[in-house]
């Protein structure tokens, strides 16, 4: 099914619509084939009139993708804290200067505009650095740790 709005889903890190696939659990026999082309004319439906909800298809289970970003953050700082490779001094200077202050950012963004994806967010959050600096690379580096965290 190719959707418009408001693919992708929430849990996607890609910020544009695209074709996916919604699993039904439905059996492979002429009755599932039935009852999934009805769902599909109520999912285009739903589509159209832009009421689709992601949470009906349970793509959101999973502990993590269930907690708000606060929780998400939380859960970050104590996975960045307790790697195995991180026991020098510098980690807790690395996680104030260079992770913290676009977490902060991230944070922030998302308050302010809570319809975005966390896909959205990020990708907003590295648009308010400024182009081809430090700084920018830096927030890339803080955020991209904190997405592949989440999937």
């Amino acid at each position: 099914m190719h959707c418009e709005e408001p693919c992708p889903s929430p849990d996607s890190m890609r910020l544009r619509p695209y074709q996916q696939r919604v699993s039904l659990n439905l059996p492979a026999t002429a009755a599932g084939l039935k009852q999934a082309e009805q769902e599909a004319k109520i999912i285009a439906a739903q589509l159209i009139q832009h009421t689709f909800d992601w949470r009906q298809y349970g793509v959101l289970e999973g502990r993590l993708r269930q907690m708000d970003l606060p929780q998400t953050l939380e859960a970050f700082e104590h996975y960045f804290f307790n790697q195995p490779h991180r026991v020098h001094a510098s980690t807790r200077t690395t996680w104030q200067k260079a992770y913290a202050p676009y977490l902060r950012k991230l944070a922030a963004i998302a308050q302010a505009q809570p319809h975005l994806s966390l896909a959205e967010a990020i990708y907003a959050a590295v648009r308010s650095t400024p182009a081809n600096s430090r700084s920018r690379q830096v927030c890339c580096t803080a955020l991209g740790a904190l997405a592949e965290f989440c999937t």
